[in-house]
């Protein structure tokens, strides 16, 4: 059935890959690092200041169809941090 699809993974991953550009490869790295939402969101209020949460998540590496590695990057990150917190 679709619903028995939808596992708590499966839903973080969806919901990071709502944001604008964050695709569902990124979306699946970030969760392979953070496991789940609430992980994720420990580690933004774990961190020292702004500037430390907006870039918490740039160095994730993905691989992309091409089979070339990349960063998330700086962008990405922030934008991240800016969809969950709304402090845009």
């Amino acid at each position: 059935k679709k619903k028995d699809n939808m596992t708590s993974r499966m839903w973080f991953i969806c919901s990071l890959a709502q944001i604008p550009r964050v695709t569902d490869i990124m979306a699946e790295s970030i969760v392979n690092s953070y496991e789940t939402m609430y992980n994720l969101m420990l580690c933004f209020e774990g961190a020292s200041n702004e500037s430390e949460r907006e870039t918490m998540l740039e160095n994730i590496v993905y691989t992309p169809d091409k089979g070339k590695e990349r960063r998330i990057g700086k962008v990405i990150s922030s934008r991240i941090y800016h969809y969950i917190y709304d402090t845009c």
